[in-house]
């Protein structure tokens, strides 16, 4: 894997190797943010590595010795450093104490098997983020983490939903803005309403959605409403209330009203209830959207296009019958847009709630591009 040498400026989604001759650490690409994993036992540091770095997006990179993980800190720093509590040479609550003399504001969570409780008042005493009991299910260590990123406030971040009716629904519409996301950062999740059994085998489907929400960087969450008969009502409204008081987004993709399939308007109209809290909604085109669709956002996907393309050539069994998720015809639908926003390739958006502060932290600010996101370009239509 190349990479740049110690003390160069590291390309993007590329970990920094430190020069370090007895490091046992792996690196992953990755495009959130940086973790430190720290365990002596190998199988816990794979299990951890790929739920991290497959289900969240993150840069992960781990080690078995305590004191190399310190040494690679102090060269590259971190977003979080993750520490089982029975280590080589040192406890994981004195990793931690160590780690805090060169990085004071390094989040943490340390981890045990069979906890004490002195363990636990002593991560009291070191100030933890979090104290968890091993095993961690996955959805409950990327919701950990995710916690303690943010708290610490060491990486400026969105909560990002994107609700669609069916599989790939999201990944067409805004797959590459998710995308975009993912390398400024944020934390992303796709919410898919139904299995898409009237398009195909519906566990066939799922797996592709998986597979899809795995190359964005995106956890999938995937309900089973009817394919075809999602309502505008309840249960519908009630299942994307339920994510976002989860979640607590700061900003949300779905459907637009004009679309002429009934479930993408239901959808939408479902999403607009249950997001009246969510301060910045957005709506994606899809195939079936009308002449109404009229975006004023537009988002620069063009260093993404090709992992948008990618994750929608996840959902094979589609590709046969639906001559909108062509490879051609997506990238000149990314270049018409581009017409309006500049670059070579663009999605459109309809906004239909924008209550945000303006501010270096908004995403989608306009009419210029927050430094640090420069992957995204969002002016007015």
């Amino acid at each position: 894997m190349p990479v740049e040498p110690p003390g160069g400026t590291p390309r993007l989604g590329v970990e920094v190797s430190v020069g370090l001759s007895d490091a046992t650490e792996r690196a992953e690409l990755g495009t959130g943010p940086r973790i430190v994993i720290v365990d002596a036992d190998p199988a816990s540091l794979r299990y951890m590595s790929h739920v991290l770095r497959r289900m969240g997006g993150h840069r992960v990179t781990s080690f078995e010795d305590p004191g190399t993980a310190l040494r690679f800190l102090d060269v590259t720093g971190a977003d979080l450093l993750l520490a089982d509590l029975d280590l080589p040479g040192m406890t994981g609550l004195e990793l931690v104490r160590r780690a805090r003399t060169r990085l004071p504001a390094l989040p943490a969570i340390v981890m045990a098997a069979t906890p004490s409780v002195e363990a636990a008042v002593e991560a009291v005493r070191v100030r933890v983020d979090d104290f968890l009991v091993k095993p961690v299910e996955p959805n409950d260590l990327m919701d950990k983490c995710a916690d303690a990123i943010m708290r610490s406030g060491s990486t400026a971040r969105e909560r990002i939903l994107a609700v669609g009716a069916h599989p790939d629904d999201v990944e067409i519409g805004a797959g590459g803005t998710l995308l975009a996301h993912r390398v400024a950062g944020d934390t992303v999740t796709i919410l898919t309403l139904s299995g898409g059994a009237r398009g195909g085998d519906a566990e066939q489907r799922r797996s592709e959605a998986e597979a899809a929400a795995a190359i964005v960087g995106a956890r999938l969450m995937m309900e089973n409403l009817e394919d075809t008969r999602i309502r505008e009502g309840d249960p519908t409204t009630s299942i994307i209330e339920r994510v976002i008081g989860e979640l607590k987004p700061t900003i949300m993709y779905t459907h637009s009203i004009n679309d002429v399939h009934q479930d993408h308007r239901n959808t939408h109209s479902a999403a607009m209830v249950a997001a009246r809290r969510v301060p910045y909604v957005l709506c994606f085109q899809s195939p079936s959207a009308t002449i109404d669709f009229r975006p004023s956002r537009f988002v620069s996907i063009e260093s993404v296009i090709d992992g948008k393309l990618e994750a929608i050539a996840a959902f094979a069994s589609q590709a046969s019958t639906r001559d909108y998720l062509d490879e051609g015809l997506l990238r000149a639908t990314a270049r018409y847009w581009a017409r309006f926003g500049g670059g070579s390739a663009v999605e459109p958006f309809e906004v239909v709630r924008d209550r945000r502060r303006p501010g270096p932290a908004s995403m989608l600010s306009a009419p210029s591009v927050p430094m640090g996101r420069e992957h995204v370009l969002a002016t007015g239509g």
